[in-house]
């Protein structure tokens, strides 16, 4: 028998180091999961694995900024750049064989957890029956990431049994559907898996701020990336406030 939880936490960080990335909440209604940051400036972001419903117009897979929560985001400091009109975007996961799709990716490198560089806020408030994984930090030159899957009937851990040593499995959430969720945490050189092409590109250490980057690859995965994002981006923003980003 599968045990499933009511809902999940990852989160990157380091006890002694008392240095973290951001809290990621993972949860279930009726035939739907979702996806969304603790850090109150992120909370607009919302990403939506719809199952099978007669009540959904479209069942799938989507990123998008949830409008209700957008002020609440944006008075916390929030700032949203490169979602035109703040229109949701559908995408496919990445389908493998025996009906598993690869849907998400959440990606922390190295540089976020130098010396001396701020943390994220450290998670609080983990409700009781929830599943928590603090993932450990990548080392200089790699990555930390958690591949997320939804299945039908099963739940599916890729080289489970290799994966269940390394105490590297995360989940199950478990939704009306019959749809299962996973998670796996991975380590990556990002010499040989580098990443999408972002064109953010390079930012000096003297001005930059954590902050958060979705994409879609030509697989249709998504890729959540915690990463430093330029300060003039935000200052750009702040100078012309009804620009739609």
């Amino acid at each position: 028998m599968v045990t499933s939880g009511s809902e999940m936490y990852l989160f990157v960080g380091d006890r002694d180091r008392q240095i973290c990335g951001y809290t990621w909440r993972i949860g279930w209604s009726r035939t739907s999961f979702y996806i969304k940051a603790r850090y109150r400036p992120l909370t607009s972001l919302k990403v939506s694995l719809h199952g099978p419903d007669e009540r959904h117009s479209r069942p799938g897979f989507k990123v998008a900024i949830e409008e209700d929560a957008l002020p609440t985001a944006l008075a916390s400091g929030g700032a949203i750049v490169g979602l035109a009109a703040h229109e949701p975007r559908w995408f496919s996961g990445s389908s493998l064989e025996g009906g598993s799709v690869h849907a998400v990716r959440f990606r922390w490198t190295s540089d976020l957890f130098d010396e001396g560089v701020p943390s994220a806020p450290n998670p609080r408030g983990i409700r009781s029956g929830a599943l928590g994984s603090m993932i450990p930090l990548p080392p200089s030159g790699f990555s930390a990431d958690v591949d997320v899957y939804v299945t039908e009937g099963a739940p599916y851990w890729p080289s489970e049994g290799q994966a269940r040593l390394d105490n590297a499995c995360l989940g199950p959430l478990r939704n009306e559907a019959d749809q299962y969720l996973t998670g796996i945490s991975r380590r990556h050189s990002l010499e040989s898996l580098p990443g999408p092409t972002s064109e953010i590109g390079s930012v000096p250490s003297e001005a930059r701020v954590r902050g958060v980057e979705t994409t879609v690859d030509s697989d249709g995965l998504l890729w959540i990336i915690e990463r430093w994002l330029p300060t003039d981006m935000f200052a750009s923003l702040q100078a012309n406030p009804e620009i739609q980003m």
